[in-house]
């Protein structure tokens, strides 16, 4: 028998984003990581370090599990810089 597919989910409740950004912060050593509460309905939760956005973070339910999904961007002028 087949599971269900994961759903992505761009909602991500506050206290799970406060949460998250608590431990992305202590795993990674950095107190400059923020997570952005998305500023339309169905927008992404922007990952930034200081000013600087990084990448997105979606919430991922599979099989009653719920996990989060962090996708870096990097834009080619950003490499230039």
């Amino acid at each position: 028998m087949k599971s269900a597919p994961a759903v992505h989910s761009r909602t991500i409740s506050t206290a799970d984003l406060a949460r998250l950004q608590a431990h992305l912060r202590h795993v990674l050593g950095c107190r400059s990581l923020w997570l952005d509460e998305p500023r339309a309905q169905g927008a992404s939760v922007q990952l930034r370090i200081g000013t600087e956005v990084l990448g997105t973070v979606d919430q991922v339910d599979d099989e009653g599990e719920r996990s989060w999904a962090v996708t870096m961007i990097v834009l080619e002028d950003d490499l230039t810089r």
